[in-house]
């Protein structure tokens, strides 16, 4: 458990769509809980929300969101998957509506609307770790500066920036860094993903970290079956060995996610 009996919160956020920060969420927590750490992994994406999709849930009695509007509680709005792992820690999903109504519904919301789902997702960091003891939260987010994905920016303690080594990549995340992920209390790495085979990683992080002034976690290479089946794979459980995971994995093992117990 993290300091102060808190799950340590890590959010994923990107500038854009199309980094593959939902297939890195969802490993990511597959390969903590594979490691018997009790992890609670989010869906924030509710633009576009496809955790459900990726663990084969497509109906749900409650969703995240119901928790956020106040119609249920966080324990009513997860799913425990810890038996599709066969063995290691507990893994509860909390899994986006995926309907355009629902979808509507929370772009749709006022700024007091708003502000209570900023306290509901701190609330549901104290319940997590009481009901559950849980030691790890993902949360995976909308890209852009939705509200739904600043509240989990901003009730992080780490925050994950996932990014492709191009222009318009490196611009926005430099423009998000200056006007949002700066005012974030929690630490800040980038992943770059999908990293072509023709660059030099090391040249790569020379050059993001000296223009972003954030550290780089790690760089994930671009492999074609991922990028081909993400959606539909949970490479963790499924491929193991797979040099994405293995890689994802080295990330998972970096000092800044390590908790007491």
């Amino acid at each position: 458990m993290s300091k102060g009996g808190q799950p340590k919160t890590v959010a994923l956020h990107s500038y854009k769509g199309g980094t593959g920060k939902t297939q890195i969420a969802a490993n990511l927590a597959l390969i903590w809980a594979l490691k018997g750490r009790n992890v609670c992994l989010l869906d924030y994406d509710f633009r576009a929300p496809s955790i459900g999709t990726l663990f084969g849930f497509d109906d749900n009695p409650f969703w995240i969101n119901d928790y956020m509007m106040g119609r249920c509680e966080i324990d009513q709005a997860l799913v425990d998957v810890q038996a599709q792992l066969h063995s290691g820690g507990k893994l509860l999903l909390g899994l986006a509506n995926p309907s355009i109504k629902a979808a509507e519904e929370m772009i749709g919301q006022n700024e007091k609307v708003q502000l209570r789902s900023l306290r509901r997702t701190i609330e549901a960091k104290k319940s997590l770790s009481s009901k559950f003891g849980i030691d790890y939260i993902v949360i995976d987010t909308s890209p852009g500066p939705q509200y739904s994905s600043l509240n989990a920016v901003f009730a992080s303690d780490i925050l994950l920036v996932v990014m492709k080594r191009d222009k318009a990549d490196i611009m926005g995340t430099s423009r998000m860094l200056d006007d949002i992920y700066n005012r974030s209390p929690g630490e800040k790495r980038i992943l770059v993903n999908m990293l072509p085979p023709e660059l030099d990683p090391s040249s790569v992080r020379a050059e993001l970290e000296k223009r972003l002034r954030v550290p780089v976690i790690g760089i994930v290479p671009c492999y074609c079956d991922v990028s081909a089946v993400g959606g539909e794979a949970l490479f963790a459980l499924e491929r193991p060995r797979h040099g994405f995971v293995e890689t994802l994995r080295n990330i998972s093992e970096e000092s800044i996610f390590r908790i007491d117990r």
